[in-house]
Parts: structure tokens; C-alpha cells; sequence
């Protein structure tokens, strides 16, 4: 992963940027349906559109835009630093009815691609990473798997919410 640092200028783009680097990498959440010398796009911003013909099918991941919390905890003495919370939505979307002998793995696929989430975050080498970019206190929270419709096909949906945090400076 090659990370920038997440500095003043940069809160938004980075950070989600240096999220996404490490769950897009083939080395830490595998695509279930490829070879590693393969590659679909299955990892996005915003819900892929269902029934477009370039939708690569199931499963795949949303990394959603980040939110930025400048106001958390005290200011410094001299009033231009300050705690900085970072948190990122992460879903992952399943589904029994696939191709290639993949039927009825949705539930596993799930489970498999949440361990591979936490196991990327908790990785200690990545919080380093992370860490030297200005990104701290990696903290994740996962729940259980909702069944609902997803362009009229029955999924499997556990969303994960990721913070980080960090002392920066917050003015110029």
C-alpha cells in the first residue's frame, strides 16, 4: 500500500483514500469468484447499479465517503491543533444466487470477506502504515448480516463502522 499522509488540506480525500488502498488490495480481502490473476471491479464508492451490463455481480464491497469530526476534544494551548475523528462506512453485500457452483455461499462469503476486513484493519503492519500517515487509534465495529432486496435479488448485507483519530493541525 503506498499512503499519503493525511494532513489539514487533505482530511477527506486521503484518509478515505488510505482506507480504501488497504481493503482494494487483492493480498487482503480476496475476491471469492476470481483467481489472483484475475480482476472485476467488486469494490466501490456507492452501490453499483444492479442491472447495468458492466456489473460484475456478487459479492462485492461499498467503501463509502468518509465523515470528519474536527471538534472532538480540547484544542491546544495555541488554538490550531486538535483531535480529529475519521469514520468511514464499509458494506459488504452477499448473495446465494451466483454462477460457477457458487450457489448458496452467500452467508459464508459474508462471514469470510468480514474476517478479511477485520483481520486487514487489526493487521499490525497496516495500523502502522496507517499510523505513519496520521492516522491513529484504528477502531471497527461490525454487526450481524441483514437479509433485505438488492435489485430483486436477496442479500446478505453486514456493514461495518470504521473510526480513526488523530491530534493534527486544524487551522492554517
Amino acid at each position: 500500500m503506498t499512503a499519503v499522509t493525511v494532513t489539514y488540506s487533505n482530511l477527506f480525500s486521503q484518509s478515505w483514500q488510505n482506507v480504501y488502498d488497504l481493503i482494494n488490495n487483492k493480498t487482503n480481502v480476496v475476491d471469492p469468484t476470481t483467481s489472483s490473476s484475475e480482476f472485476r471491479k467488486w469494490i466501490y464508492t456507492r452501490e453499483p447499479d444492479g442491472k447495468s451490463l458492466d456489473f460484475a455481480d456478487f459479492p462485492f464491497i461499498v467503501i463509502y465517503p468518509g465523515s470528519v469530526n474536527s471538534g472532538v476534544g480540547r484544542m491546544s494551548l495555541k488554538g490550531n491543533a486538535r483531535m480529529v475523528t475519521f469514520r468511514f462506512d464499509i458494506d459488504v453485500i452477499t448473495s446465494d444466487r451466483e454462477f460457477n457452483n457458487r450457489e448458496g455461499r452467500g452467508a459464508t462469503d459474508c462471514d469470510n470477506l468480514s474476517d478479511d476486513i477485520i483481520q486487514t484493519l487489526n493487521n499490525l503492519t497496516n495500523r502502522n502504515t496507517l499510523s505513519g500517515n496520521n492516522l491513529f487509534n484504528v477502531d471497527v465495529e461490525g454487526g450481524s448480516p441483514v437479509i433485505e432486496p438488492f435489485k430483486e435479488v436477496l442479500t446478505y448485507r453486514r456493514t461495518f463502522s470504521v473510526s480513526l483519530s488523530t491530534r493534527m493541525k486544524v487551522s492554517a
